[in-house]
């Protein structure tokens, strides 16, 4: 934890160890039960007992599959391995996160190169994982808008609590912070519930007005996005009263259908 937070920066919290400043704490993961009982509170952090909902065995076995590639995918990147580090990259499902903190920590590592060579080196890879990062951003913004800003945006717990556009600005990765998907996520941050799409002189001036009217004034000149509410999908439905349920006849399967399509 200490090295990553070193590497990478204060922001990143630390996943090893609850604390990296005591020095018992720091030796707790080494026995072997201490392991299992700190994995299992990562892997089941928001169950509680009381609940009754249990957590899903398949859910469960995902977690503890990207537990297992992250230390493998870190150890690695610390270790200089770079052609397994991109095997294992490939099989992980927070990919970009982990691509531009593979970038950040071999910008890093430049800081403390001795020779020129030595820094083109880490510059070359750190630039190879920073493409990576930036192509599958591209490829989920072009399937999906929205859900390319939520990924962009939302803290990853499994590196510490960090997102994609935090650790992108702080190894001063351009090209990610530059693309579409960045400017228009900044551009709705920066804007919140204001229609971020109003540039002209008037709707400039109704800008200003509502700004030196403490907000008087803005439901009157300003426009707000609207709230998009999810879609019914009826094709789901139609599909799950096709088949044929228990105690049901086949006249009663073919009057319901035939209502689903009136």
């Amino acid at each position: 934890d200490l090295i990553l937070r070193k590497l990478i920066g204060d922001y990143f919290k630390p996943i090893y160890t609850p604390s990296v400043t005591n020095f018992w704490k720091r030796l707790k993961p080494c026995s072997s039960r201490a392991h299992i009982v700190d994995s299992h509170a990562i892997v089941y952090e928001n169950y509680n007992n009381n609940d009754s909902e249990v957590p899903d065995p398949e859910e469960t076995q995902k977690e503890a599959r990207e537990l297992v590639f992250r230390d493998l995918f870190l150890w690695s990147i610390l270790t200089n391995r770079i052609e397994i580090s991109k095997v294992i990259l490939s099989h992980m499902q927070t990919r970009i996160s982990a691509a531009l903190i593979a970038s950040k920590i071999f910008k890093s590592y430049k800081n403390f190169a001795y020779d020129n060579e030595a820094k083109d080196v880490l510059y070359c890879q750190a630039e190879q994982f920073e493409e990576y990062a930036n192509e599958c951003l591209k490829c989920c913004y072009y399937f999906n808008e929205e859900k390319a800003h939520e990924i962009a945006i939302r803290s990853i717990n499994v590196f510490g609590g960090v997102s994609c556009l935090q650790v992108a600005v702080d190894a001063d990765d351009k090209s990610f912070v530059s693309q579409p998907c960045c400017d228009q996520l900044l551009n709705n941050i920066w804007h919140d519930k204001i229609e971020p799409i109003q540039f002209t002189l008037l709707q400039c001036i109704e800008l200003l007005l509502s700004i030196f009217s403490f907000g008087l004034l803005a439901p009157v000149f300003i426009t707000f996005r609207e709230v998009k509410l999810a879609p019914i999908d009826f094709n789901n439905d139609q599909k799950r009263n096709n088949f044929m349920t228990v105690n049901e006849t086949e006249q009663e399967r073919k009057s319901l259908s035939s209502r689903i399509k009136k």
